[in-house]
């Protein structure tokens, strides 16, 4: 069963209504209500890290959150790791890489709203 943070799970618990952010079909079945959204979500983990043996564990909360926000509607979503960071020797480099990932996705999220004329991009 994932962990998440306990604002998150009452987030969750929160604006996972029907009529709201999913809807029901008796033919189609589940329809998520909140589309046309992006999202990032930064998954750490002390000690799981995909490629790690199981005995370390099993990515429960990526995956499900992942599931969540496809549940929802929300298809555009970006998943950025930094982990282990107990299992690792270079735990800064690690955090560096997590960093530029979360910085390219950045812009790639500002260059879609501005597409789109949600925001106005400035060069300085």
């Amino acid at each position: 069963m994932p962990v998440f943070p306990t604002s998150l799970n009452r987030w969750i618990d929160i604006i996972t209504e029907p009529g709201w952010s999913f809807g029901f079909d008796a033919e189609k079945g589940y329809r998520g209500l909140i589309e046309g959204k992006q999202t990032m979500a930064i998954h750490t983990s002390g000690v799981y890290a995909p490629g790690v043996p199981a005995a370390f564990g099993s990515d429960f909360s990526s995956t499900c959150f992942a599931d969540w926000l496809n549940f929802v509607g929300i298809e555009d979503a970006t998943h950025v790791r930094f982990a282990p960071t107990v299992l690792n020797g270079d735990v800064d480099g690690t955090r560096k890489e997590a960093e530029a990932e979360i910085s390219g996705a950045a812009v790639g999220f500002a260059v879609r709203l501005s597409e789109v004329g949600t925001i106005q991009l400035v060069n300085g």
